[in-house]
């Protein structure tokens, strides 16, 4: 009986360590792939960051030309009211429909 139990002890011993090397590798497999979405995961973000910063570089380029050519514009418009010679005759009667783009000088006296 002693060896029958021995025998089945042995058994019961593989089978049990047989099972925790299942367990252990699933666990392991487990980690790997919980690891593996993380990588995928902060990978994804990395990338949607850069193209964020990608996007918002152009948007403050294009804003800064836009600046640029808006400002040159307003300057235009100075320079063109300093050469106007005569004065407009319809502006100080409020009828001149002409405004900034108008061949003669706004003045308000």
């Amino acid at each position: 009986a002693t060896r029958e139990y021995d025998a089945h002890m042995k058994l019961y011993e593989v089978d049990h360590k047989a099972r925790q090397k299942e367990q252990e590798e699933a666990r392991k497999a487990s980690l790997q792939e919980t690891w593996r979405v993380y990588e995928a995961r902060r990978k994804d973000a990395e990338q949607e960051h850069e193209a964020y910063l990608q996007e918002a570089k152009l948007e403050y380029e294009a804003r800064q030309v836009e600046a640029q050519l808006e400002y040159e514009k307003k300057l235009k418009r100075q320079n063109k009211r300093k050469k106007k010679p005569l004065p407009c005759r319809f502006f100080p009667l409020g009828t001149c429909w002409n405004g900034d783009d108008c061949r003669f000088r706004h003045e308000t006296e």
